[in-house]
């Protein structure tokens, strides 16, 4: 005989029909309200029709009143009665070797034959938002932040294996850090790593050092004047940049190499030119568009006034082809003009500070008188230059000195010298009528001609001077004995 201890809690009529129906028990015999007890097997169950009843607030007395036992058997459990085990649902049939799932129940994962990886992304992606991939930057501090997973730890470095920085996630998910960047000769290539447990992603930025990258020249201005000799032109650019210094008529002058800090200088030899420098400073590197300065130097030559030194002021001319020359500024222009108006010539001062032209002279009954006129920007000076119709002059004979009577030098060739009338032409015969010498007098009055004199010969001559107005003037009686 099997016997229960009564529940310390009584359950109304309608639990109890609760707890029978979610238990599956079979209904037992109850005691009465004062006790009782229970003998022998378990019954099926049975099925006890509800009757009528009192009202709702009597019957709810009632079953207050009482008191519930439930008795849970012992010993095997009974077997389902098929009556009441429901026919299972196709769906929920399963294949041998399978779990099986039961209705309402969710069914448990089946086991993955996958291995699981070593590392795997944390549950929030890494993310860079203070900067993007191939963008610029300049030296100085700089805060790099974004989002993570909270807990997680943030590491940069970059391409050398530096490290660059790191911080914690916090726990709204984000990050920061500050690094002081430097110049570069190109970028920073950065890598940023997350890392929870074994976790962890990458997020790779490469960062270009945008520092100076423009060209500048901070040594010269284009149109300056510059002077002859060592010469240094420096500025700013691009780290790295190839520099180079280029005449578009001579072609490349100099080149080098800018700095991380972007500063760049190199030494020139410049000489004094008639149009100066034309000249193209040009920065070029892989990652950056080629950049140019122009510069147009004009050469700083010292100021020369001009001057002719051709002619005399006041010499006498003869007409035909003239030479005109002198000095002046380096490129300065040079312009003649007669006392007409006429234009006599032009010329440009080179870089040995010489002019020249050539101009075609006439003959005249006044001479000329020219004005020469050198322009150099706003520089402008001129001077004027006489020259004179020939006036008949004397002749005279300097060497050998007939004066005396005698001449030493015999059997030999003898140099004689002597003055006269500007570009006259002079002719000289002996006392037999034979020609002695002939030569023309030059610009400055001064002339000369080479003459065999034999020993013990006496030479008496007659000189004729012919200018090219068509005058004449005879002199003689210049006589002279060689010594033996």
């Amino acid at each position: 005989m099997l016997s229960f201890p009564p529940m310390t809690r009584a359950l109304p009529a309608a639990a109890l029909a609760f707890v029978l129906a979610a238990t599956g028990a079979a209904p037992v015999a109850a005691s009465a309200a004062t006790g009782g007890s229970t003998s022998g097997a378990i019954d099926a169950p049975t099925v006890v029709e509800p009757t009528a009843g009192p009202p709702a607030a009597a019957a709810a007395e009632a079953e207050a009143e009482v008191e519930v036992v439930v008795v849970v058997p012992s010993g095997p459990e009974p077997a389902p009665d098929p009556a009441l085990t429901p026919e299972p649902d196709p769906a929920d049939v399963v294949e041998s070797g399978e779990t099986p799932t039961v209705p309402g129940v969710p069914a448990a994962p089946a086991p993955s034959t996958t291995p699981a990886p070593a590392t795997s992304a944390p549950s929030t992606p890494l993310e860079v938002l203070s900067h993007v991939d191939g963008e610029s930057y300049d030296a100085g501090p700089a805060t790099f932040f974004g989002l993570g997973t909270p807990g997680a730890r943030v590491v940069a470095t970059n391409q050398w294996g530096v490290e660059m920085g790191r911080a914690a996630v916090g726990v709204n998910g984000r990050w920061a850090f500050t690094r002081n960047l430097g110049p570069t000769a190109r970028s920073y290539q950065l890598v940023f790593t997350q890392a929870l447990g074994a976790d962890r992603d990458e997020v790779a930025l490469e960062l270009f050092y945008a520092g100076s990258v423009e060209l500048t020249v901070a040594s010269h201005v284009d149109g300056q004047l510059y002077t002859a000799g060592p010469t240094v032109f420096a500025g700013h650019g691009a780290p790295n940049a190839l520099v180079t210094v280029v005449d578009r008529r001579l072609g490349e002058l100099a080149r080098t190499t800018a700095a991380l800090s972007g500063q760049w200088s190199v030494g020139v030899e410049l000489a004094p030119t008639l149009d100066g420098y034309d000249l193209a400073v040009t920065q070029t590197r892989r990652d950056i568009e080629p950049q140019r300065v122009d510069l147009r130097l004009a050469y700083a030559a010292p100021v020369v006034a001009v001057a002719v030194d051709s002619h005399l002021d006041g010499q006498a001319y003869a007409p035909g082809v003239a030479t005109f020359a002198g000095r002046g500024t380096v490129g300065a222009r040079i312009s003649a003009v007669n006392q007409w108006g006429t234009t006599m010539g032009s010329a440009r001062v080179g870089v040995d500070g010489r002019w020249a032209f050539e101009r075609n002279l006439g003959p005249t009954t006044s001479g000329y008188e020219v004005t020469v006129t050198q322009t150099r920007g706003l520089i402008v000076d001129a001077t004027t230059l006489h020259l004179a119709v020939p006036v008949l002059t004397g002749l005279v004979i300097t060497s050998p000195d007939p004066t005396s009577g005698s001449v030493d030098a015999g059997d030999v060739m003898t140099t004689f010298r002597g003055t006269g009338t500007p570009f006259a032409t002079l002719t000289g015969v002996n006392q037999w009528g034979t020609a002695f010498g002939e030569t023309t007098v030059a610009a400055d009055g001064t002339w000369q001609f080479r003459r065999w004199l034999a020993v013990g010969t006496r030479y008496d001559l007659t000189f004729t001077q012919r200018s090219w107005t068509g005058e004449t003037l005879v002199t003689d009686g210049i006589g002279f004995d060689v010594s033996p």
